[in-house]
Order: structure tokens, then sequence, then C-alpha cells
């Protein structure tokens, strides 16, 4: 409906399936397009979502849930945002909760010579969410409220839909690194702020070089040799440095 000013589309009782690997069955769901910005896609679908991952069942309900997806000329998708607002989730690790969830990418060029089946490389992206509670029956050791978190930076490098373990060596060999930009964390009682980068090493395991500003870092590890997550030792050596 709404043409020709506006292109709407319901979709009533929707229901995605790959067997063996995802099982999605949601609300109604509301495409928008513009005919003056036909590359341009708008989603919303509130309500409540049943997913299953894996075999793993997930159901969750959202009071704003909203994509926006721009594609090039060729219809390859170039970007993509998702914005999730109170929300609440059902897992078999119990029930979560959060104020807010946004998630963004963004293709910064095409690349030349990559094969269609190739992930696009030289990928902006970000991750924030607001007041995340997790489930209580997990064994956290800062508490199960995470106020604040944020992620932006940017992957660069081809990724091939190939073997896991050449695909990582390719994307190492073809210069893959991630830019961290910002990596920003409110759980009390830590706050954390860093911003580096991350590659891989000749045997595929991380090299990272972050700079971090941090305040609650003694109470933090106090919390992890709690937790059993490291000696007590180690503890009084990271606090003396």
């Amino acid at each position: 409906r709404g043409y020709p000013f506006v292109l709407v589309m319901r979709l009533r009782e929707l229901h995605v399936v790959e067997p063996g690997r995802i099982d999605w069955q949601g609300p109604d769901v509301i495409t928008t397009i513009s005919p003056v910005a036909p590359t341009t896609i708008h989603v919303r679908a509130p309500g409540k979502h049943r997913l299953r991952l894996a075999g793993e069942p997930i159901s969750f309900e959202a009071g704003t849930a909203q994509a926006t997806f721009t594609l090039s000329i060729s219809g390859r998708p170039t970007s993509g945002s998702v914005i999730l607002q109170n929300v609440t989730a059902t897992t078999t690790a119990g029930a979560a909760s959060a104020d807010a969830l946004q998630v963004q990418i963004e293709e910064m060029g095409a690349p030349s010579g990559r094969t269609a089946e190739a992930i696009p490389n030289n990928l902006a992206f970000g991750l924030a969410l607001s007041n995340l509670t997790l489930p209580s029956d997990l064994k956290l050791p800062l508490g199960h409220r995470l106020a604040a978190g944020a992620l932006r930076g940017r992957l660069r490098g081809q990724w091939e839909p190939i073997t896991f373990n050449q695909a990582l060596a390719n994307w190492r060999d073809g210069g893959g690194v991630i830019e961290l930009d910002e990596l920003m964390l409110n759980w009390d009682p830590l706050t954390l702020s860093a911003n580096g980068t991350l590659a891989l090493d000749q045997h595929l395991q991380p090299l990272v070089a972050v700079t971090a500003r941090m305040t609650g870092f003694f109470e933090t590890v106090d919390a992890l040799v709690s937790a059993n997550l490291i000696r007590g030792r180690d503890a009084s050596m990271a606090k003396m440095v």
C-alpha cells in the first residue's frame, strides 16, 4: 500500500527456517521503501519473537524493533543498522532485559577483485547497549547488571566462505586487522575505556595492542579472585604493577 508516495508491505505470520541452523518466528513485519530512495529499506517488527539458533531456544519481546538497510544499485547490502528498545528475553540460562541495543555495520569501500561469495572487507561496525540485566543463574564475577557498553571499530581484510582456519589464515596474510576505536564498559565496580588493534600471529593466536583507562581495578581483581578466575599471586602482581 501507499503507492506512489511510499511503498509499504506487511508480512503476516512470517516464519524463516534454515534446517539445523536457524528457526525464527515473529510478529507482523512492516517494510517501507520510498520511491525517491529505493535502495534504502526500513523494517519494523515490534512484539514477540521466537528464535532457535543451533537448537538453542530464545524468545524475546521488544517495544521497539527496527532496522534500516542500504543496498547498492545491483542489490548488494552495503550498510545496515538495528535498534531494539525495552527488550526482555528468555533463554535456557534464564531471563534477561535491556533498555536499548543498537548494532550498525557499514562497508567503507568495495574491494577490487573480490569474489561474489566473499564477505565485504573494510567494514565499520558499532555496538551500544544500556542497562543490560543478565540471567541470575549465570555465575558472573561482576554482578548481573551492566550499566552501559559500547564497541566501535573497523574490520579490515577479506573474509572468504571456506573452512574457518583457512579463512583466518587468508585474512591474516591479506593484512587483516581489527581496529578498535572505542571499547567502553561500565560494569560496577569497573569502568573501562580503551582503544587499540587486534591481529593474528603465525599460529592464529591473537595479538592485541590496547591502551586502556579504568577505575575500580583493585575491586575487579578481587572479584575475579573470589570467582576463581585468576590466582591470588597473579592478582597481587597485577596490583603491584
